[in-house]
């Protein structure tokens, strides 16, 4: 289990390096709000569609720094929740996100989370 936690940060890592950093810019900006429900929901449709995604296919999708954290923080969370588990078949193969055992593909995204976003 601690190995696939490492390969996790380690994809992380390597997808915040190669984001562009946030530009600065003279006027202020309101950014898009960006939410751990709304990945968690893109997760579940991926699931939904392909029955798995690539962990590192999701962190690309991601316009920016925050959003590639927020969509680390998703898939943690559906792991603790056992909603989805991460495989990884060999060193340095790509990360999959698969159902976990408590996942339905007929449930609401709704699910509890010990935190308010």
């Amino acid at each position: 289990m601690s190995q696939r936690l490492d390969d996790l940060r380690r994809t992380l890592e390597q997808v915040l390096a190669a984001a562009r950093a946030e530009p600065e810019l003279a006027d202020s900006v309101v950014a898009p709000r960006i939410n751990i429900r709304n990945k968690i929901a893109l997760i579940f449709d991926a699931l939904r569609r392909q029955g798995r995604m690539d962990f590192r296919d999701l962190l690309r999708r991601a316009r920016s720094r925050l959003e590639v954290v927020v969509s680390f923080l998703a898939v943690l969370e559906l792991i603790k929740q056992h909603q989805v588990q991460a495989r990884q078949e060999n060193l340095f193969d790509e990360i999959e996100i698969i159902p976990g055992a408590e996942w339905k593909p007929d449930q609401e995204v709704e699910l509890e989370l010990e935190f308010d976003e």
